[in-house]
């Protein structure tokens, strides 16, 4: 059966993903096509409108950031919210983590970004990041 996932209001924050049918544990969940991504620059990182720079992870790479191809047609993972206890595994393929009931909202754990030239304000160009997050 054909994973179908819906963007809706979410109570951890703003806009989420949830799943419409059950997800079994270690299925793939379609949320980023393979050529959703770009990987820019700090200086391009800089240039960038705040509210579009949200949307951007910290590369291993000292000073890359991953983002979105198009910030009109974002793909529904870009909308993937926070938990301290995810069901979707970012490191691994975007693999359940567990079984997801119908109507769960998909998490994923961000302290994938623990790389600790994130935590140097200076390599963000003074972008705010929720440090809470990547303890």
């Amino acid at each position: 059966m054909p994973i179908h996932l819906l963007l809706k209001a979410s109570l951890i924050q703003g806009v989420g993903v949830f799943t419409l049918n059950p997800i079994e544990q270690g299925e793939t969940v379609p949320v980023f096509p393979e050529d959703d991504s770009i990987v820019v620059s700090k200086e391009e990182f800089a240039r960038l409108p705040e509210d579009y720079a949200k949307y951007h992870v910290p590369d291993a790479e000292v000073g890359k950031w991953w983002g979105p191809r198009d910030y009109h047609r974002m793909t529904i993972g870009w909308y993937l919210n926070h938990s301290d206890t995810p069901n979707v595994d970012a490191l691994d393929g975007w693999k359940a983590l567990r079984r997801i009931a119908a109507g769960e909202e998909l998490t994923i754990d961000y302290s994938f970004c623990k790389f600790d030239w994130v935590r140097d304000e200076a390599n963000r160009d003074g972008r705010a990041l929720d440090l809470d997050i990547v303890e």
